[in-house]
């Protein structure tokens, strides 16, 4: 009768499964490139959410600030005078015209090699988002831009995210785009580093267009449990006949 049985541990990690979970932590992933980053988080079952503060005055100033569900602080800008800001680039940016910039006045409202800051959000199980430069042509090397969560860094790729249109579906006018990400199906984390290299050659840029991203429980699923817990059911209840 041993055949009938079903691993409790089997219908255990099914239903772990199911539900998106895995009984080992997983690593963080990262991401540069958008499309991928998106369609990583379909099939873990995250849902993006965008925030590309526009519905934000622009001139709001940034350090110490709350703006859009994200806390900045610890700018490290290099511009003296220079402090950080929402800042309308109007078709520069990916978003409708806001991004992430500052109230240097050359290069205009952007952040320069070398600057960096800090974000903190809700316990998030994704962030991404886009750096902006206005170089032309683009002189940006690999990893001149990094995201950091904990302990792990990721770098930008030598070449601009595919497309060149905005959010709106306009193309972007004179504007390059690198996108940084990172996913954790295991976990949750709240914080991040936003940095840029110098490495010589002055370049200008902006953080466009922040995601973050949570599990949505989808009824299907659930359902797919159900299936599972009434096989293990079932299983007992054969047991118990059969020993009786």
């Amino acid at each position: 009768m041993l055949q009938n049985r079903i691993p409790r541990r089997a219908v255990a990690a099914a239903g772990l499964t199911l539900l998106g979970c895995t009984s080992a932590n997983a690593a963080l992933m990262s991401y540069t490139d958008f499309q991928t980053f998106e369609t990583a988080l379909s099939n873990a079952g995250l849902t993006s959410e965008r925030q590309g503060f526009d519905s934000t005055a622009a001139g709001t100033s940034l350090n110490g600030a709350t703006v859009g569900g994200f806390s900045f602080s610890n700018f490290n800008i290099t511009q003296g005078g220079v402090t950080a800001q929402i800042a309308n680039i109007g078709n520069n940016a990916r978003s409708p015209s806001n991004v992430i910039g500052t109230t240097a006045t050359t290069p205009g409202l952007a952040f320069q090699d070398n600057d960096s800051y800090d974000i903190s959000f809700a316990p998030t199980q994704a962030l991404g988002l886009f750096f902006l430069t206005l170089n032309t042509p683009p002189t940006i090397a690999a990893d001149v831009f990094s995201l950091t969560v904990g302990s792990e860094s990721v770098g930008n790729s030598a070449t601009p995210d595919p497309g060149e249109d905005n959010n709106a579906g306009v193309p972007l006018f004179g504007t390059d785009k690198y996108f940084l990400g990172f996913i954790d199906t295991a976990s949750t984390f709240g914080s991040a580093t936003i940095t840029s290299t110098n490495l010589g050659d002055q370049f200008d840029w902006y953080n466009d267009d922040f995601y973050t991203a949570a599990a949505v429980p989808v009824p299907a699923t659930l359902a797919l449990l159900g299936v599972g817990m009434g096989i293990l059911g079932a299983a007992r209840l054969r047991r118990r006949r059969c020993t009786d």
